[in-house]
């Protein structure tokens, strides 16, 4: 399985689909852990930061 991150701006409303595909889930959550991103405590598979909310995605084989 492939995950990539989606990120959604919050002042423009843009999406946006990562250009690295992760092999994991925690690769890709590691990812946005080291870009400065926080784990929604109430909504566990959306991350967020002060311009971005961010979710992984499972590519479909």
């Amino acid at each position: 399985m492939k995950y990539e991150i989606i990120t959604y701006s919050r002042s423009t409303g843009d999406i946006t689909h990562s250009k690295r595909l992760y092999s994991t889930r925690w690769n890709a959550e590691a990812a946005l852990r080291t870009a400065g991103y926080t784990q929604n405590p109430r909504l566990p598979d959306i991350w967020y930061s002060e311009k971005y909310y961010a979710k992984v995605k499972e590519i479909a084989p």
